[in-house]
């Protein structure tokens, strides 16, 4: 993980326990109580097990903040202007990480076709 200084803590394997690392919509769930931070696998010097999901909203959902409970008078903010419409954000973020892929519609019917012929 990449502390906000910009340097990288290592995550080493402890028995009988998991790392997950937040993402960004869950950070902007809880305006900030989680935060979403850079991370990066590395290959292991030892035999581990990796199990990698994503979760994400519905691509038209409105992303705002929802109530935390159980953190006291805890006060968190995050960076987010709200409301985020989700599926403009991951669309601007997957051209950030992949700019050479930016998807280009003109070959929609083509894309259908062999949709339809699966």
């Amino acid at each position: 993980m990449k502390t906000t200084s910009g340097h990288w803590v290592d995550a080493p394997p402890r028995k009988d326990a998991f790392v997950v690392n937040a993402c960004d919509m869950l950070e902007a769930w809880t305006n900030g109580a989680c935060r979403s931070s850079p991370h990066r696998v590395r290959l292991p010097t030892k035999h581990r097990y990796s199990v990698v999901g994503f979760f994400g909203p519905n691509f038209d959902s409105l992303i705002t903040p929802l109530p935390v409970k159980g953190l006291g008078n805890a006060s968190f903010s995050s960076e987010f202007k709200f409301p985020i419409h989700y599926g403009d954000y991951i669309a601007n973020k997957y051209a950030l990480s992949y700019p050479s892929q930016v998807y280009d519609n003109s070959c929609d019917d083509i894309v259908y076709e062999k949709q339809a012929a699966m």
